[in-house]
């Protein structure tokens, strides 16, 4: 099995879904799932992945299959394998609905820092002259 590469998911920090739901661990396994939906995966792997406790993998797993939102791929050995249900509607709009969140906290982040970028600019030249004025007095 191919390992995901966990910076990308670490840099999001909980992931779009596990910030917007105060870092659930529901909210975090179908952002594992979501972000690395090519491969399955063991409850084991997605709990590391995840950050979460396996407890917690063992408690969420059989409601999210239930739900249609993962599917038991396959056993490996003794391990059961889930991948993330692309085929199920309410996937796909939680897909979009992540999107859609991901995109506005990019737009938001980006704006807040070119405003932080201007007011650092203004702080220096505020400086700047402050400096000048007081080499003008010496």
């Amino acid at each position: 099995m191919i390992e995901p590469d966990e910076s990308i998911f670490r840099k999001t920090q909980l992931g779009v879904l596990g910030d917007l739901f105060f870092g659930t661990s529901t909210a975090k396994i179908l952002d594992f799932l979501l972000i690395f939906r090519e491969f399955d995966y063991s409850e084991s792997d997605i709990a590391r992945n995840a950050g979460i406790s396996t407890r917690h993998i063992y408690r969420a797993m059989p409601k999210l299959e239930y739900l249609g939102l993962v599917d038991n791929t396959r056993l490996s050995g003794r391990s059961k394998m889930y991948k993330i249900n692309s085929n199920s509607d309410a996937i796909q709009h939680l897909e979009k609905f992540a999107f859609l969140i991901a995109k506005n906290k990019i737009q938001d982040d980006t704006l807040r820092a070119s405003t932080q970028s201007i007011l650092d600019k203004e702080n220096i030249q505020e400086q700047n002259q402050e400096d000048s004025q007081e080499m003008v007095v010496e």
